[in-house]
């Protein structure tokens, strides 16, 4: 899945990148604000970071941008230092080489402290003694900044899967020098926000309140809206149409950016200047629910990673039940047909992953339109006994149009009336 073009793409979130300017002036003042930016996948984390150290113009400050997601520990040593030292050279207006060693080689004169430490880390991994080059790692920071004189903007993304390169007291280590590198600001991003809490309360406790979390969710509705206007660029789309997209994918930049392209693409074939349901609900159909569409394809592939391992296929039936309505425990239980304690088991590894949340004694789905495939796209594909797609389809376009006739009827409703059938929805159920 590709993340959102930076330059092009990105949009929103000034709140926030005005927020983290803030953070560098007074890292820059003597007063340090570490940030971890927590939020569920595809939401814009590394996009609204990767925008933030674009713009970050100040050449008092050198960043060090980490992507740990399925990255091992040779990544890790070699990222961690090219990227230092290649935010030292923009500034310098130096030659900018992708090879490291070239890149410490022409560095040599300007910070020949921080390359030799280098040398050492890269003699220690060449021996395999990661724990020691790891320690050596992540005094670096320290070390050039009382060479240069300069600050250091640090940002580790997925920083939960530092957890996965066996490296012993990896964030007992890590915690000591976020601690004493006072001319260092730390953004830590992660796309499991409960893993990453309990990783901030429990290994890193000494440092959870010198940590400003900061969770980072879908776009609000105008917000949405806005996108969506200059995702379609000259064409139309009536107010109707457009809330609905909004309301559909539930503000998910990425969702609303991949079916906005996919409505272009059908503008352009079909030669309209404007977009109306049945040219919405096909590009909502070839993204979400023809097998090889990006979102469908994505979706499936997510379910089927997660579904891998022993005793783990069950995970899918559970995700299916909760997107069908079934959130208690008990439901759940007699849905899936297993033990309440496997059950619970299982829901904590959802949760844990992002994929669940738990909200007093009800689980559900935050992803709106994960939640959607689930029940309409994916459940149907694995109940169908016609495994043409042309019925999977026929079946679609029928639910995009009874669920816009539904969001039409609502959103004309008084917002008193709103709320009486929200409230009655609950049936006596406890609100927490």
């Amino acid at each position: 899945m590709n993340k959102l073009d930076i330059k092009q793409n990105f949009f929103g979130r000034r709140n926030l990148l005005e927020l983290f300017n803030r953070r560098v002036l007074g890292l820059k003042e003597g007063y340090r604000q570490n940030v971890a930016l927590l939020g569920p996948r595809y939401i814009g984390k590394s996009s609204l970071l990767q925008k933030f150290l674009t713009d970050l113009d100040d050449t008092d400050v050198v960043s060090i941008y980490l992507d740990l997601d399925s990255k091992d520990v040779h990544y890790l040593f070699s990222k961690f230092m090219g990227s230092l030292l290649s935010s030292f050279a923009r500034f310098k207006d130096l030659p900018l080489h992708e090879d490291l060693n070239l890149l410490m080689q022409s560095l040599q004169g300007w910070v020949p402290l921080t390359v030799e430490h280098m040398k050492k880390i890269q003699a220690n991994v060449a021996k395999r003694k990661f724990v020691e080059s790891y320690r050596e790692l992540l005094t670096l920071p320290e070390i050039f900044t009382v060479e240069t004189g300069k600050f250091c903007v640090i940002v580790l993304d997925e920083f939960q899967c530092l957890e996965d390169m066996d490296l012993p007291g990896v964030f007992l280590e890590l915690g000591k020098k976020i601690m004493t590198q006072r001319k260092c600001l730390y953004f830590m991003a992660s796309s499991q926000p409960a893993h990453a809490k309990k990783i901030l309360s429990e290994k890193l406790s000494l440092l959870f309140g010198n940590f400003e979390v900061l969770p980072l969710t879908a776009f609000e509705f105008k917000t949405g809206q806005e996108f969506v206007d200059a995702a379609l660029g000259g064409i139309k789309m009536s107010p109707g149409l457009r809330n609905f997209l909004v309301d559909f994918t539930g503000g998910q930049p990425l969702y609303l950016q991949l079916i906005c392209r996919e409505t272009l693409a059908l503008a352009a074939v079909h030669w309209q200047e404007e977009v109306f349901l049945p040219l919405l609900s096909l590009a909502i159909e070839n993204t979400i629910c023809d097998p090889w569409g990006p979102l469908s394809r994505h979706f499936e592939l997510s379910v089927e990673h997660l579904s891998q391992g022993k005793g783990n296929r069950v995970l899918a039936l559970i995700l299916i039940a909760i997107a069908g309505g079934h959130h208690r425990i008990k439901e759940l239980t007699a849905r899936v047909g297993i033990s309440q304690t496997l059950l619970i088991q299982k829901l904590n590894r959802l949760a844990e992953a992002g994929h669940v949340v738990k909200n007093g004694h009800f689980y559900h789905l935050e992803d709106r339109l994960f939640r959607y495939w689930l029940k309409f796209v994916y459940e149907r594909r694995l109940k169908a006994v016609d495994v043409s797609f042309a019925k999977l389809s026929e079946d679609f376009k029928k639910e995009i149009g009874r669920s816009l006739e539904n969001f039409v009827l609502v959103s004309q409703q008084e917002f008193s009336s709103r709320v009486v059938d929200l409230l009655q929805s609950f049936d006596n159920d406890a609100i927490s």
